[in-house]
């Protein structure tokens, strides 16, 4: 598929956007607040080769890691924070010793976990899930056991919880809602952090059970993910399953009138079949040709009204991320893209 780049103009004036709506954020996370910007702008400064964008990312990251709060949260609290800090080092973006500038954050994150999971607090251990992707990444960087060992429980306690629910036959509507948001959270880390330890059947299971919840929202990602656990882990029932599906939702996902972190998100997971070439290209063609004044039409028409218009989780941020590995020929994986 030819690749279409948004034009490097139009990426400087949304990246501009971002840093000028910076000093309005009080938040410092991840998804909508400092930190997610920051590491938008360090990204976009270096395929824009902008000293000026790159200043105020550095700025913005400084900020983020002066809160003082108890919110250890990947979205919006210390563990978000914490996995911007270790990805600019890893990528080369800033110089410095994680434990100078996060020691003391990172320590109150690991405290925080293995007390919630010792008092057993089911809702704390739910929105607790995400920070897996920092104690993944935390645990390789200090080469620590015990923090492994908090991953490993986290990831044990997401599984026990969705099977649990995947065999009762009485669950409410938004019982059906949550599991789904949790399945999809499910997947994710699994394939970010390479652990598929559940077995062929459970697979099945797990996934007869989503879409048993007919909800269209999340089924592309949980169809494209399910396919590559399938590939990953040899189930071969379960490919045909997936691909059989994946068709179905590529077909009814229609783009013009969804969000734009639902487009980026189509986008960041290619497929090499005719029928999501086709709408991607189509996205991409669209993108590529729009001047200033339809990108702020655009944006205004697929960014949610209730979210953060800036920030990294439904707002002009995620799409710099996908504008920039567009224009750079990277794979999804070489950057930032929690979910």
């Amino acid at each position: 598929m030819k690749p279409y780049c948004i034009n490097k103009e139009i990426l400087a004036k949304m990246s501009y956007y971002v840093a000028l709506n910076a000093c309005t954020v009080g938040l410092s996370g991840l998804y909508n607040g400092k930190a997610g910007m920051s590491l938008t702008l360090f990204e976009a400064s270096r395929v824009l080769a902008d000293e000026y964008l790159e200043e105020q990312a550095s700025q913005l990251l400084q900020e983020a890691l002066l809160v003082r709060t108890q919110d250890i949260s990947f979205e919006n609290g210390l563990s978000g924070i914490g996995y911007t800090v270790l990805y600019l080092l890893e990528n080369g973006f800033i110089e410095t010793e994680f434990e100078d500038v996060f020691g003391k954050q990172a320590l109150t994150i690991c405290q925080q976990i293995g007390r919630q999971q010792k008092q057993c607090e089911e809702t704390g251990k739910r929105s607790l899930y995400p920070a897996i992707y920092f104690l993944h990444h935390y645990s390789k960087w200090t080469n620590k056991p015990e923090i492994r060992e908090l991953e490993d429980k986290l990831f044990r306690r997401m599984s026990e919880e969705l099977l649990q629910q995947a065999s009762r036959t009485n669950a409410s509507a938004e019982e059906m809602a949550h599991w789904l948001v949790l399945f999809k959270q499910y997947l994710s880390l699994s394939l970010y952090c390479r652990k598929l330890s559940l077995q062929p059947g459970e697979w099945m299971s797990l996934y007869a059970y989503a879409h048993a919840c007919e909800s269209q929202e999340h089924m592309y990602y949980i169809d494209y993910a399910i396919r590559k656990v399938a590939e990953q882990a040899f189930i071969d029932d379960l490919q045909v399953q997936a691909r059989s599906h994946l068709e179905i939702s590529v077909s009814k996902f229609e783009w013009q009138n969804s969000t734009l972190a639902a487009q980026v998100d189509f986008l960041f997971r290619p497929l090499h079949e005719l029928p999501y070439r086709q709408k991607a290209e189509e996205m991409q063609m669209c993108f590529s040709d729009a001047d200033a004044e339809y990108w702020e039409d655009y944006l205004t028409t697929h960014i949610p009204a209730s979210t953060f218009y800036a920030g990294y989780q439904h707002g002009v941020s995620r799409l710099i991320l996908w504008a920039v590995n567009d224009a750079t020929g990277r794979k999804r994986n070489d950057v930032l893209r929690p979910l």
